[in-house]
């Protein structure tokens, strides 16, 4: 690829950035094409609405990934807090032994290990172990679910 090509090139991407952020055509134009901005509006509109078509199947395809990972995103967050808002430490521990000896395990196969904010290990005089677990508070969870869901608090559903 030449200088020429390269910088045509840079310029496209640049417009198609620019352009899927919602900027105007003839701001576009003007940012990547410098001596543009001594131009004569009507030249300038022209030129813009042709870079602005050549460039569109671009845009369109950023746009459409751009919603596909919002959508993705949001599904995902949903997902996490609905875990989190149910979950249940007895279905993540599990106590192996009983009396002195005790072990516990996580269920990692769990979706509920989401709901586990901190883990804390301290060994005391005795050689006892203490393991201390906090878990995120669920009404956080649902009421970020609520917002999300268009729900907020004394609205009735």
């Amino acid at each position: 690829m030449n200088k020429r090509e390269q910088a045509t090139s840079k310029r496209y991407e640049a417009a198609v950035q620019r352009l899927a952020k919602g900027e105007s055509a003839a701001d576009v134009y003007r940012a990547i094409y410098p001596r543009s901005k001594n131009w004569k509006p009507a030249a300038l509109w022209s030129a813009a609405s042709r870079l602005a078509a050549k460039v569109r199947p671009r845009v369109q395809d950023l746009q459409k990934l751009a919603t596909a990972a919002t959508i993705t995103s949001i599904v995902r967050r949903k997902q996490i807090l609905t875990d989190i808002a149910s979950a249940n430490p007895a279905e993540l521990l599990e106590v192996i032994g009983a009396g002195k000896g005790e072990i516990v395990k996580f269920n990692k196969k769990s979706p509920h290990w989401r709901a586990v904010e901190m883990v804390k290990v301290r060994e005391l005089k005795g050689k006892s172990t203490v393991v201390e677990i906090r878990f995120r508070d669920p009404s956080t969870a649902i009421e970020e679910l609520n917002r999300m869901g268009g729900i907020s608090p004394g609205k009735a559903g």
